[in-house]
Protein backbone atom coordinates (compact mmCIF):
# COMPACT_ATOMS: atom_id res chain seq x y z
CA UNK A 1 0.00 0.00 0.00
CA UNK A 2 2.80 2.62 1.07
CA UNK A 3 4.50 1.56 -2.54
CA UNK A 4 1.54 2.35 -4.57
CA UNK A 5 1.04 5.67 -2.00
CA UNK A 6 4.62 6.85 -2.94
CA UNK A 7 3.54 5.98 -6.73
CA UNK A 8 0.46 7.64 -6.92
CA UNK A 9 2.34 10.87 -5.41
CA UNK A 10 5.26 10.65 -7.89
CA UNK A 11 2.81 10.51 -10.64
CA UNK A 12 1.06 13.27 -9.14
CA UNK A 13 3.92 15.64 -9.32
CA UNK A 14 4.94 14.60 -12.37
CA UNK A 15 1.40 15.75 -13.93
CA UNK A 16 1.69 19.31 -12.11
CA UNK A 17 4.78 20.39 -13.41
CA UNK A 18 3.67 18.76 -17.28
CA UNK A 19 0.83 20.62 -16.50
CA UNK A 20 2.27 23.82 -15.76
CA UNK A 21 5.13 23.72 -18.39
CA UNK A 22 2.15 23.30 -20.81
CA UNK A 23 2.71 19.50 -21.82
CA UNK A 24 -1.29 18.62 -21.30
CA UNK A 25 0.05 15.54 -24.02
CA UNK A 26 1.99 13.83 -21.76
CA UNK A 27 -0.53 14.01 -18.69
CA UNK A 28 -3.15 12.83 -21.25
CA UNK A 29 -0.85 9.74 -22.29
CA UNK A 30 -0.32 9.19 -18.57
CA UNK A 31 -3.86 8.74 -17.74
CA UNK A 32 -4.09 6.35 -20.55
CA UNK A 33 -1.32 4.27 -19.52
CA UNK A 34 -3.16 4.38 -15.75
CA UNK A 35 -6.08 2.72 -16.90
CA UNK A 36 -4.06 0.13 -19.17
CA UNK A 37 -2.58 -0.86 -15.94
CA UNK A 38 -5.32 -0.51 -13.86
CA UNK A 39 -4.29 1.93 -11.48
CA UNK A 40 -7.90 3.66 -10.86
CA UNK A 41 -6.37 5.68 -8.25
CA UNK A 42 -4.07 7.53 -10.36
CA UNK A 43 -6.57 7.43 -13.29
CA UNK A 44 -8.66 9.77 -11.40
CA UNK A 45 -6.31 11.74 -9.65
CA UNK A 46 -4.66 12.35 -13.64
CA UNK A 47 -8.60 13.52 -14.55
CA UNK A 48 -9.22 15.51 -11.17
CA UNK A 49 -6.16 17.63 -12.62
CA UNK A 50 -7.08 17.64 -15.82
CA UNK A 51 -9.90 18.91 -14.98
CA UNK A 52 -8.87 22.19 -12.69
CA UNK A 53 -6.83 23.20 -15.52
CA UNK A 54 -9.69 23.03 -17.99
CA UNK A 55 -11.87 25.10 -15.92
CA UNK A 56 -8.90 27.46 -14.57
CA UNK A 57 -7.82 28.13 -18.29
CA UNK A 58 -11.81 29.19 -18.92
CA UNK A 59 -12.21 32.90 -19.24
CA UNK A 60 -15.55 34.59 -19.35
CA UNK A 61 -16.40 38.06 -20.23
CA UNK A 62 -19.59 40.32 -20.42
CA UNK A 63 -18.11 42.70 -23.07
CA UNK A 64 -21.16 45.77 -23.45
CA UNK A 65 -23.78 43.31 -22.46
CA UNK A 66 -22.61 40.43 -24.48
CA UNK A 67 -20.89 37.02 -23.34
CA UNK A 68 -17.95 35.56 -24.29
CA UNK A 69 -15.49 32.79 -23.17
CA UNK A 70 -12.28 31.99 -24.37
CA UNK A 71 -9.05 30.50 -23.53
CA UNK A 72 -6.70 32.21 -20.88
CA UNK A 73 -4.04 31.57 -23.26
CA UNK A 74 -5.85 33.15 -26.18
CA UNK A 75 -6.68 36.31 -24.62
CA UNK A 76 -2.76 36.84 -22.78
CA UNK A 77 -1.95 37.56 -26.48
CA UNK A 78 -3.01 40.79 -25.84
CA UNK A 79 -1.17 42.56 -23.72
CA UNK A 80 -4.50 44.39 -21.71
CA UNK A 81 -6.02 41.14 -20.80
CA UNK A 82 -2.20 39.34 -19.88
CA UNK A 83 -1.95 42.27 -17.15
CA UNK A 84 -5.51 42.19 -16.12
CA UNK A 85 -5.80 38.28 -16.08
CA UNK A 86 -2.30 38.28 -13.77
CA UNK A 87 -2.90 36.74 -10.06
CA UNK A 88 -6.98 35.88 -11.33
CA UNK A 89 -5.87 32.23 -11.76
CA UNK A 90 -7.75 30.39 -9.21
CA UNK A 91 -10.83 32.49 -9.82
CA UNK A 92 -11.10 32.35 -13.98
CA UNK A 93 -13.55 30.24 -15.34
CA UNK A 94 -15.43 31.33 -12.07
CA UNK A 95 -15.66 35.25 -12.10
CA UNK A 96 -17.09 37.47 -15.06
CA UNK A 97 -15.12 40.06 -16.40
CA UNK A 98 -16.98 42.94 -17.34
CA UNK A 99 -15.64 45.44 -19.96
CA UNK A 100 -17.31 48.67 -20.99
CA UNK A 101 -16.83 48.16 -24.74
CA UNK A 102 -18.35 47.69 -28.27
CA UNK A 103 -19.25 43.29 -28.39
CA UNK A 104 -18.57 43.79 -32.17
CA UNK A 105 -15.24 45.17 -32.01
CA UNK A 106 -13.96 43.15 -29.25
CA UNK A 107 -15.66 39.98 -31.17
CA UNK A 108 -12.95 40.66 -34.13
CA UNK A 109 -10.34 40.98 -31.76
CA UNK A 110 -11.28 37.97 -30.09
CA UNK A 111 -11.15 36.00 -33.61
CA UNK A 112 -7.79 37.76 -34.57
CA UNK A 113 -5.75 36.82 -31.36
CA UNK A 114 -7.82 33.15 -32.27
CA UNK A 115 -5.91 33.37 -35.25
CA UNK A 116 -2.73 33.89 -33.73
CA UNK A 117 -2.65 37.90 -34.62
CA UNK A 118 -2.70 37.07 -38.27
CA UNK A 119 -2.74 40.29 -40.23
CA UNK A 120 -5.05 38.77 -42.91
CA UNK A 121 -7.80 38.09 -40.37
CA UNK A 122 -7.77 41.01 -39.15
CA UNK A 123 -7.71 43.11 -42.78
CA UNK A 124 -10.57 40.82 -43.38
CA UNK A 125 -12.83 41.78 -40.41
CA UNK A 126 -11.62 45.46 -41.12
CA UNK A 127 -12.38 45.41 -44.71
CA UNK A 128 -16.25 44.99 -43.62
CA UNK A 129 -16.75 47.70 -41.26
CA UNK A 130 -17.99 50.72 -42.27
CA UNK A 131 -15.47 53.08 -43.40
CA UNK A 132 -15.88 55.51 -40.50
CA UNK A 133 -15.73 52.83 -38.37
CA UNK A 134 -12.58 51.50 -39.21
CA UNK A 135 -10.87 54.39 -37.13
CA UNK A 136 -12.89 54.13 -34.06
CA UNK A 137 -11.67 50.21 -33.77
CA UNK A 138 -8.03 50.94 -34.78
CA UNK A 139 -8.23 53.45 -31.70
CA UNK A 140 -9.62 51.28 -29.24
CA UNK A 141 -7.28 48.55 -30.52
CA UNK A 142 -4.11 50.74 -29.87
CA UNK A 143 -5.41 52.38 -26.56
CA UNK A 144 -7.76 50.20 -25.04
CA UNK A 145 -6.38 46.45 -25.36
CA UNK A 146 -2.71 47.96 -26.35
CA UNK A 147 -2.97 45.80 -29.74
CA UNK A 148 -0.51 47.47 -31.97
Amino acid sequence: VLHLALRVFVLCRYCDGAIRADRLADVLCLRKEAEFFQVPEAAEIISDRLLAIAISDTVKLNVGGELFETSRKTLTLCPFFRDLLEGREERAGHELIFLDRNPAFFGILLDYLRSGCSKQVLAHHLSELPDDMVTYFMDDMKNFYEVQ
